[in-house]
């Protein structure tokens, strides 16, 4: 009885033993996963063909050498696989289109007065009786626009037939009531809205190849050698044209239009920025407008203004209609426009945004002493046109800015 208690003694101490070991080994395998390597002590060496020694694990000698059974099978502990947390993934680099854009550079004069200079080219051709007196009873309202500004008024026709006649080539009508070819902010103004009535109004038997682009063209040749010009150093310069055809240059003997230089709107854009440098300018229309078939067939009108329109939208002008009952709703615009011309200029193309911040990169310089730069704010951009913020002093500028490359 008692030799069976200590065989049962010893074989409990066996199977303690075994867990023991079992769970030791176990413990020194925490931390490398996927392997488990058992040490087992013999007489014979086993060679070492790691680069690291191996964890020893503590020998215990059990009381009494016992054979496991054949059923016992140890298990060895599931592997464990790490799984390395991704980088998060780096924030691209902006991407610019290299080459898109062209820098651009504006330079224009601001006097010490707000001087304003305006053409107005009206067709004496035989149809044009109810709109040249549309705008001798409409053109106060054009001048209330003016109020505040030193401004100055002249007229030509679009008849360019004859280089010696009084009322062709460019020439500047006279004001008869005044004795002046040129009127003026310091003249009495119901004396000026009189000579203006009276000159605008035509006897209407001037040619019938209405060309007022080289009309104003020629007015420009000419104001360079006149005395008493109409174009001032310091102004801002604004055209408008009355009209109810397109520019009709002369025929050849097959019918063919003769285009000269002085008949195409961007030679004149041109020669005005050749000759005066930094100088302002507007072209505004009064005409038929495109596709506008109603107004077209009304007082048998000539054509659709396409060449003025192309003109006004160059240069920001504006388009209104010859057709228009009471011409003193777009008189008044015109005027406007031309008094917002001394605090605007018209640009190249619409300024570009080249860092995408969603604004348009424009940098004006100055030529004052002070810190003219800080002091010069934008108002807002339409377009081409580049609007300021109150009066710029006098002194030159310089508007740096970007258009998209064809």
């Amino acid at each position: 009885m008692d030799t069976a208690k200590k065989k049962n003694k010893i074989k409990n101490i066996f199977i303690v033993t075994i867990l023991f070991l079992f769970l030791n080994l176990a413990f020194n395998n925490c931390g490398q996963p996927g392997e488990i390597k058992m040490q087992i002590h013999s007489s014979t060496p086993t060679p070492d063909n790691s680069s690291a020694a191996e964890p020893s694990i503590p020998p215990v000698t059990p009381p009494e050498t016992v054979t496991p059974s054949p059923g016992l099978v140890i298990e060895p502990p599931p592997s464990t696989v790490v799984i390395p947390t991704p980088a998060p993934p780096s924030e691209p680099n902006p991407i610019f289109v290299v080459d898109e854009f062209k820098e651009m550079n504006y330079s224009f004069n601001v006097s010490e007065s707000e001087k304003v200079d305006i053409l107005f080219v009206v067709d004496n051709s035989i149809s044009m009786n109810y709109e040249q007196s549309n705008m001798a009873d409409r053109f106060h309202r054009f001048l209330d626009s003016l109020n505040g500004l030193d401004w100055q008024i002249g007229i030509v026709t679009t008849d360019v037939s004859d280089p010696y006649a009084s009322k062709s080539d460019g020439k500047l009508l006279i004001f008869d009531r005044v004795k002046s070819y040129i009127l003026n902010s310091k003249m009495d103004k119901v004396v000026v809205e009189q000579a203006f009535s009276e000159t605008i109004q035509q006897n209407n038997n001037g040619s019938s190849y209405e060309q007022g682009i080289f009309a104003t063209y020629r007015f420009l040749e000419r104001d360079i050698e006149r005395s008493e010009k109409l174009i001032r150093d310091g102004s801002s310069f604004s055209v408008v044209i009355v009209s109810d055809a397109d520019e009709t240059p002369w025929e050849n003997a097959q019918g063919k239009p003769i285009v000269k230089l002085r008949n195409k709107p961007d030679e004149l854009v041109k020669f005005l920025k050749n000759t005066w440098a930094g100088k302002k300018f507007q072209f505004h229309s009064i005409v038929v407008k495109d596709k506008d078939e109603k107004c077209l067939q009304e007082s048998q009108n000539e054509g659709f203004g396409l060449k003025y329109i192309y003109l006004s939208n160059l240069t920001g002008g504006i388009v209104g209609s010859v057709c228009e009952k009471d011409y003193g709703s777009q008189l008044k615009f015109m005027g406007e426009k031309v008094k917002d011309l001394v605090k605007s200029v018209v640009l190249e193309c619409e300024p570009q945004d080249t860092n995408q911040d969603h604004i348009a990169d424009v940098k004006i310089q100055s030529s004052l002493s002070f810190n003219g730069v800080g002091q010069i704010e934008i108002d807002r951009i339409e377009k081409r046109s580049l609007f300021f913020k109150g009066d710029l002093p006098a002194g030159q500028y310089t508007v740096n800015y970007y258009c998209k490359k064809p």
